[in-house]
């Protein structure tokens, strides 16, 4: 009797004992966070911001600068072959043996030697009084753009203004402006342009 009541209890506690042992081994099967390798966030490619291109811009072309001549040089102005020889500032100009035009006071005049070929095909007027269409005309700038026009002084022999030239003929005289003493005197860049419509030549006086 004595002899059952053990077996059975010996069973009772390996019963026991393999219970607990697999309650044991069913905690360890959990994976340990601690071990498990961090997974890294996904990574999403973004592509490059596209560069924007520039339209091809065409370069200005700058225009060309009008050529500045030198006293003595030969130009051509449409029909008009043109070439200025000398610029001298005086107090008075003499127009015969008994009168002279004066300037007014704290002025001078420019006289400009000229001489012009008339190679248009009918007789022309090389400067007239009054401009129309491509009427030569003469004008003179000193400094930053300072612009003085042609006097005229009536009756005077040597004046260019009004003269009447016959084609292929050539004509010397003279053109004259009214400027102050501050430009005879000064040391700014002076000179003469002689235009006809768009187009006009220019000679360094000073």
């Amino acid at each position: 009797m004595k002899k059952h009541f053990l077996q059975k209890t010996l069973a009772l506690a390996a019963l026991s004992s393999g219970l607990i042992l697999t309650a044991c081994n069913s905690g360890n099967d959990t994976p340990d966070a601690s071990n498990t390798p961090e997974q890294s966030p996904a990574v999403t490619a973004s592509a490059a911001p596209e560069e924007s291109v520039a339209p091809d811009t065409p370069t200005p072309t700058p225009e060309p600068e009008e050529p500045v001549y030198e006293l003595k040089e030969k130009t051509t102005l449409k029909d008009w072959e043109i070439t200025v020889s000398k610029a001298k500032f005086v107090k008075s100009v003499k127009q015969s043996e008994y009168s002279e035009f004066v300037p007014d006071e704290g002025n001078k005049y420019l006289m400009i030697s000229v001489s012009v070929t008339n190679n248009g095909k009918e007789e022309d007027s090389f400067l007239p009084s009054y401009i129309f269409n491509d009427d030569v005309y003469a004008k003179v700038y000193y400094g930053d753009g300072y612009e003085f026009s042609m006097t005229n002084l009536l009756a005077y022999d040597e004046s260019l203004v009004d003269k009447k030239i016959q084609p292929l003929s050539k004509k010397k005289g003279k053109i004259a402006f009214e400027v102050p003493d501050s430009v005879a005197e000064g040391e700014e860049e002076l000179v003469l342009k002689i235009i006809s419509g768009e187009d006009s030549i220019t000679y360094k006086l000073k």
